[in-house]
């Protein structure tokens, strides 16, 4: 798993509002796997 090989990590939840080009990404994910 890659968060194996970091030293240091942080997980920060950013609302969708602030982040459309992941939220783009996930509904197109969503999409193609349905």
């Amino acid at each position: 798993m890659i968060l194996q090989t970091i030293e240091q990590w942080e997980i920060k939840y950013i609302p969708r509002e602030r982040n459309q080009v992941v939220d783009r990404l996930a509904k197109m994910a969503l999409e193609r796997n349905s």
